[in-house]
């Protein structure tokens, strides 16, 4: 996606930052933001979930939206698939905190010939839609509406935040 970003097809550039989001700070204000692709689920504790949020929030123009993503509990299993070329292990596993897992994967790979491993670790939260929007909405994100049935299914739940108009925190 970024290598997309660097070579516009129209268009003026598109801005990068690669950075932790809890870090990020930037002058120009935003008309929107995307927090999907299950992203809250890397946010673990409610500490990172509220200062992600807030950093969304205080990144947005007066009215701005968010599109967030908040995956449903039954994403959080383990699978296995196994081809002539590929072999993938997904373990999840739970840890002593309720809503966190242990996201184990490993990949065997056929390559030219060669089985190549790769081998990933992390934790991971389901978060309830719920405590989502509580928490994005106690910093200065508002539920606008749901667009889950608008979208094809992805195993999660799909909401637009807005920001206030008038751009008060």
């Amino acid at each position: 996606m970024l290598a997309q970003l660097r070579d516009p097809v129209q268009g003026p550039p598109i801005e990068r930052r690669r950075c932790h989001i809890g870090d990020f700070e930037s002058a120009p204000r935003f008309d929107l933001a995307l927090c999907v692709f299950t992203v809250v689920s890397y946010l673990v504790d409610e500490a990172a979930l509220r200062a992600a949020f807030r950093r969304i929030s205080g990144s947005m123009r007066p009215g701005g939206q968010v599109l967030v993503d908040v995956p449903a509990r039954a994403l959080f299993t383990s699978r296995r698939r196994r081809t002539a070329l590929i072999e993938r292990t997904v373990d999840i596993m739970p840890t002593a905190v309720p809503g966190v897992f242990t996201y184990r994967e490993g990949i065997r790979l056929q390559r030219h010939g060669a089985w190549r491993c790769y081998r990933d670790e992390f934790p991971l939260r389901w978060w309830s839609d719920r405590a989502v929007l509580d928490v994005a909405a106690s910093e200065g994100l508002q539920t606008a509406r749901c667009i889950t049935d608008e979208l094809p299914p992805t195993g999660g739940e799909w909401w637009v935040l807005r920001t206030d108009m008038t751009g008060a925190p």
